[in-house]
């Protein structure tokens, strides 16, 4: 599927094009300078990703036509288009011609193709052939691309950026902020209505699109933002339980005492607890997606599920830090009624020492976890939500703005959860879908 374009890529850094390509590479990397770093500290810091930018600029400059009306790729067919096939011509024409866009990805087929949804230009998904890419892709990715069609299918050229939602809503605004802006200016060559007009300020916001991708991932990668996916404490996501066994001649009703006098444990039904943490929203840097359910009445968070099944006492995280913080907290209300705690957590890699007697990963735990999340996003469901200004699920969706909305926060929560299967119980979130009568949305 792929096109090999050596000839165009090389003809880039000939002496026709070298001054013009430095040029649109600088601007790729400008929000470097809000973090003080030049192109080689940035290389350095990046590394293998640096050229991921590299692409982007490379394709900017292949898809700009300057105000002489000069274009590398009507240069280079002019003067080496002899050496290329017809197909090869109509690619680089294409992609000559196309424009960097946002895109949501679906329904991927992984060698042969994937859908995507134009979240600036709007429309319904179009299916795009593409084999490398799909085999590294999740369902509802968020990506810069170029798409082009060439011989009656649409593809994804080289260059794409992965977008966090954090760099997604900025580069969302900020395009949104230049669509403004010539649609204020009222100048003579801009279109004055869509989709005319969100097309032409596409065609020049490539360099929009790396600087909200760069700046996001130096944020992160500099330590001003936190990680992806974090609880409201800023720890990494992973799900971890503890189990303990009951010491002989040990009732139900005396760990039910003892779990009474612990302060913020509170019931929730005969055999199940909910360990509540106090109000943190003021205290919390902004994360990309977090999964605590917020309690509404004080903001209270969930900082673990309890819950005391025959002759186990079942302890259920969304860290492997709180596991430990539990370990220590339940030690003297728990003293003398049950036995050492079995340790499981949701990640593969065990090599790094834990707290606990002994790791492991039993049906029974991973079953209980997987209960543990369906019964969180239950409740979730009834709590106020962030992404959703404040507002239930269930709320929500009695609006057709407020239906998309969820459906948004859905895909996120399918798309974090498939993103870290490698530190996280097996789970899937879809039936929240079905429970909110959203499928339809699922596109």
């Amino acid at each position: 599927m792929g096109y090999q374009i050596e000839g165009l890529i090389k003809w880039a850094t000939s002496v026709s094009w070298r001054d013009t390509f430095d040029d649109v590479i600088l601007a790729h990397l400008v929000a470097a300078n809000e973090f003080d770093l030049d192109p080689e500290q940035l290389s350095d810091l990046l590394g293998d990703r640096f050229m991921e930018l590299h692409h982007c600029a490379f394709e900017d400059l292949v898809a700009t036509t300057y105000e002489d009306g000069s274009n590398i790729v009507n240069d280079y067919i002019k003067r080496r288009g002899w050496k290329e096939g017809a197909s090869t011509r109509a690619y680089m024409q294409a992609m000559r011609d196309s424009l960097m866009s946002l895109y949501e990805i679906s329904d991927i087929v992984p060698g042969v193709s994937f859908m995507a949804r134009d979240l600036v230009q709007g429309g319904e998904p179009v299916l795009v052939a593409e084999r490398t890419a799909t085999r590294s892709m999740l369902a509802w990715d968020r990506m810069a691309a170029r798409l082009v069609t060439v011989n009656g299918k649409i593809m994804m050229t080289g260059a794409a950026l992965q977008f966090t939602p954090t760099a997604l809503e900025r580069a969302l605004s900020d395009i949104a902020a230049v669509r403004n802006d010539f649609k204020a200016a009222k100048l003579p060559d801009a279109p004055r209505r869509d989709p005319e007009l969100t097309a032409f300020v596409l065609k020049g916001s490539a360099i929009i699109l790396s600087a909200a991708w760069l700046r996001d991932l130096l944020e992160r990668l500099l330590g001003k933002r936190p990680l992806l996916v974090a609880n409201v404490d800023d720890e990494l996501f992973e799900y971890a339980s503890l189990r303990y066994q009951l010491k002989r001649g040990v009732t139900q009703a005396r760990v039910r005492d003892a779990l009474a006098g612990i302060e913020d444990v509170h019931p929730d039904g005969r055999n199940f607890w909910v360990w509540l943490l106090p109000d943190k929203t003021g205290q919390r840097t902004p994360a990309d997606l977090r999964f605590d359910a917020i309690i509404e009445s004080g903001g209270a968070s969930v900082f673990a599920d309890i819950d005391l099944e025959g002759r186990s006492l079942n302890v259920l995280v969304n860290s492997r830090a709180r596991a430990e913080q539990a370990l220590l907290l339940l030690a003297g209300p728990l003293h003398g009624l049950v036995g050492e705690p079995v340790m499981d957590v949701g990640v593969e890699d065990l090599d790094e020492e834990v707290a606990a007697p002994e790791v492991v990963e039993s049906s029974k735990n991973v079953e209980a976890m997987q209960e543990h999340l369906r019964q969180h996003h239950l409740r979730t469901l009834n709590e106020p939500v962030p992404m959703l200004d404040g507002e239930t699920p269930r709320a929500a969706i009695k609006t057709e703005a407020g239906r998309r909305k969820v459906a948004d926060w859905l895909k996120y929560l399918e798309n974090a959860h498939e993103r870290n299967r490698d530190i996280s119980v097996a789970y899937d979130p879809g039936w929240l879908w079905d429970e909110l009568d959203l499928r339809a949305y699922r596109k």
